[in-house]
């Protein structure tokens, strides 16, 4: 549908923990309108992050804002490539994504695009969120993004259970955000 997020699941959501990132400036460098020929630079300590919450059995998700398709910059199919590869390079560095979830709409859209409208789940919006935990049996749920926006979607999702960490993408302390998440909810468990 139109007025959805564009969702690829690359395995089940099945821990009690659920990490969501957003994708540009969180994970990887953004680079604006980025082709799948564009070099992807993951943040620092991105790689340490997503490899120690994996390994202590959180899973992973990305929820990322790709305005870009409505404005005719990139295509549905340039995004899905993208994400493509960096769940190979994740799976390279021993971690995976189970869902990586995008929003293709902007209200601003080129003239006739299909995804140049105003929608629930472009973030500040709660709707690509809450897509992803939908299916997850996740008691414990955070949400690490750079921007307030990101911060605000996660604090507007209609479950108890989320949380957010806003990280300073010039320091990148996502390292450090992620092993303090951690450890104050398994002293909650």
């Amino acid at each position: 549908m139109i007025n959805n997020p564009i969702i690829r699941t690359y395995a089940p959501l099945k821990s009690k923990y659920l990490a969501i990132f957003d994708r540009d400036d969180t994970v990887i460098l953004d680079i604006p309108a980025r082709k799948p020929s564009d070099e992807i630079v993951w943040t620092t300590g991105a790689i340490q992050a997503l490899s120690y919450l994996y390994n202590n059995g959180v899973d992973l998700a990305i929820a990322s804002n790709q305005g870009s398709i409505a404005r005719n910059q990139i295509t549905v199919e340039d995004v899905l490539e993208t994400n493509n590869l960096i769940q190979d390079m994740a799976a390279e560095h021993g971690f995976g994504f189970s869902t990586i979830a995008f929003c293709p709409h902007h209200p601003d859209g080129a003239l006739g695009n299909i995804y140049a409208i105003r929608c629930q789940c472009r973030k500040p919006e709660a709707g690509l969120i809450t897509a992803i935990i939908e299916h997850s049996p996740a008691l414990k749920i955070v949400f690490f993004g750079d921007k307030q926006t990101d911060i605000l979607a996660a604090k507007v999702v209609p479950h108890q259970r989320v949380t957010s960490v806003l990280i300073d993408s010039k320091v990148q302390d996502l390292l450090s955000k992620a092993v303090d998440w951690l450890a104050e909810v398994g002293r909650e468990s």
